[in-house]
């Protein structure tokens, strides 16, 4: 089963991050799994550190959810969430 066939059509990650066995992988790699079985990977830049204490205190005043997003696939079968 690849990513492509549950609906994968992306991957975004932070600049910073590390996956695999004792984390061995980075972005660069990550690009280039994306490259070669077809799945788009973006990489993004880390909040400024003031941006980040922001959404801290935001939520712990329960106005916002840091590093949280809700994740929407559209398959044949309609939306799945």
């Amino acid at each position: 089963m690849t990513l492509k066939d549950i609906g994968v059509g992306g991957v975004v990650a932070g600049r910073n991050y590390r996956f695999g066995f004792k984390a061995a992988g980075n972005t660069v790699l990550l690009q280039e799994l994306g490259q070669k079985h077809g799945v788009e990977v973006s990489i993004v830049d880390l909040l400024p550190v003031e941006e980040e204490e922001e959404l801290q205190e935001e939520a712990a005043r329960g106005r916002a959810l840091p590093n949280s997003f809700q994740l929407t696939v559209n398959s044949d079968q309609g939306p799945v969430k």
